[in-house]
């Protein structure tokens, strides 16, 4: 009798280890894309941050300059005049912990009189990261 061998069915260890690989690549970009996508939020949640702060600090120093008594932070130069205020990373302010956040606000003189300009400017300590800045230009 002859003995008949059957090919038996299956994968070689060189596809198995090609496969490997190849998943294995994908898997690496596809955890590159989450640490990016993670970035990208935290920066945008900064940003939003930021933004809050600005527009607290512009609304807090219009409403300061249209008050009849003095306020806790009066603009008492009639040319200009800036107050500034820092914050931690959450937007709440500093009590003990170093700032991540500071809010630069100035009031400008428009000629030829009865304008001001307010100005609200917000820097962090971010690489890359532009100051954010919000204005407005009031009559009075």
């Amino acid at each position: 009798m002859f003995c008949r061998h059957r090919r038996q069915g299956g994968f070689t260890l060189l596809e198995v280890l090609l496969a490997a690989g190849i998943l294995a690549v994908g898997l690496l970009g596809v955890a590159a894309l989450q640490v990016a996508a993670l970035r990208g939020s935290q920066g945008t949640r900064t940003r939003m941050v930021a933004v809050g702060l600005a527009g607290n600090a512009l609304e807090r120093a219009l409403g300061e300059a249209r008050a009849p008594a003095p306020a806790l932070r009066t603009f008492t130069d009639p040319g200009t005049a800036a107050w500034e205020d820092r914050y931690g990373y959450g937007g709440q302010p500093c009590k003990g912990e170093p700032p991540f956040f500071t809010v630069r606000v100035t009031r400008t003189e428009v000629p030829p009189g009865g304008c001001w300009r307010f100005e609200a400017r917000v820097t962090w300590p971010e690489v890359g990261a532009a100051p954010l800045a919000l204005g407005r230009l009031v009559a009075f």
